[in-house]
């Protein structure tokens, strides 16, 4: 259970620029996904046992993002220099 309820003006203020919360949305499942690749490529031989949980997650992450990347497309707006975001300062 989430111990905050989040005030609805952040929603509003987050849905009022769609595309800045999509792009933030989109670098934070490349991050998850580079990751996963950079712990199955440096501690493998000790997560010996998760690594095929970590290509599992790297690739759903990949696809994720790919899928958030092609929604940014259908709104006209695409992948851009990630940089402050308004809807993150709330």
């Amino acid at each position: 259970a989430l111990t905050y309820d989040t005030p609805p003006a952040w929603a509003d203020g987050a849905l009022a620029d769609l595309p800045a919360l999509l792009l933030d949305h989109y670098f934070l499942e490349v991050k998850a996904a580079c990751q996963a690749r950079w712990l199955e490529a440096h501690c493998g031989e000790r997560l010996a046992s998760g690594v095929r949980d970590l290509r599992a997650l790297a690739k759903e992450e990949e696809a994720h993002a790919k899928r958030v990347q092609a929604f940014l497309r259908e709104l006209g707006d695409g992948v851009r220099p990630h940089g402050e975001n308004r809807y993150v300062r709330g």
